[in-house]
């Protein structure tokens, strides 16, 4: 059992697994479900928490454009991915996202340069050790 982030009454494992449920059917109306397969989704699913079946209900909504299989939620569950989406989170003003954009292509930027950097080395120590192999074996090479 966990308890709700809205109430203090615990809510067990069938009852996160129905309100999962009911939100799934709402999100997507046009889907006919029979009873067969709300039992085959509660069996794989109904052992979950209500913060990771809400978490991984949530994610797929928010990604697919048609009824999750019973495996994508699983997947959700155990690759972690049962954060809710909020809403009402916080976004960034255009000031803000434009400052960390402006962060991340000089990070880029520099990163692309000491890139070339290391490239550049490479391909000189490269010429240099052909230059003394050819040396050795009597070829001579322009610079």
């Amino acid at each position: 059992m966990q308890v709700s982030g809205t109430s203090s009454k615990p809510i067990t494992s069938g009852e996160g697994f129905a309100k999962a449920w009911a939100k799934l059917c709402a999100a997507y109306p046009r889907m006919e479900l029979s009873q067969a397969t709300t039992e085959v989704y509660y069996e794989r699913l109904g052992r979950y928490d209500y913060g990771k079946i809400m978490g991984a209900v949530d994610l797929a909504i928010g990604r697919s454009k048609f009824f999750p299989t019973v495996a994508e939620l699983l997947e959700n569950i155990a690759n972690g991915h049962t954060q809710s989406l909020r809403i009402d989170e916080p976004r960034p003003t255009p000031e803000e996202a434009s400052r960390v954009l402006e962060s991340l292509r000089k990070l880029l930027a520099k990163e692309t340069v000491e890139m070339d950097a290391r490239e550049l080395d490479k391909a000189e120590a490269r010429k240099k050790l052909l230059r003394e192999q050819a040396k050795q074996l009597g070829v001579k090479v322009g610079k």
